[in-house]
């Protein structure tokens, strides 16, 4: 299976905004993608980027550093990274590294009444 067929990114932008839906898995191989499609974003300018996640079956430190790398970039510039409606999976991880403090989680519906 090639990194394509295991990971799948969709950006939405709007404005000053980005919707990055994310499907598969995010580890060693494919969390570059993440993480240059996330400083993309960053770079043309998104102070606000959703990630929706509730697709994303697997999650390695690698993962997790594309994230925070992402996080900080974005709380530099007093933007706002929002982790959506993580899977079972992702939000395992976050718990085990005590980084569900750290980033902003929301269920899919309040993501949709902002």
């Amino acid at each position: 299976m090639t990194q394509a067929e295991r990971l799948s990114i969709e950006v939405t932008r709007s404005g000053g905004s980005a919707a990055i839906t994310v499907v598969g898995e995010v580890d060693m191989a494919s969390a570059p993608s993440l993480r240059k499609i996330l400083g993309g974003c960053i770079d043309e300018g998104c102070r606000k980027i959703r990630l929706e996640m509730s697709e994303v079956s697997f999650m390695d430190s690698s993962g997790i550093a594309a994230l925070l790398s992402a996080k900080q970039r974005i709380d530099e510039g007093d933007g706002e990274l929002v982790l959506s409606n993580p899977s079972r999976n992702v939000r395992r991880v976050l718990e085990l590294t005590a980084l569900n403090s750290v980033f902003t989680i929301t269920p899919a519906e309040a993501d949709t009444a902002r």
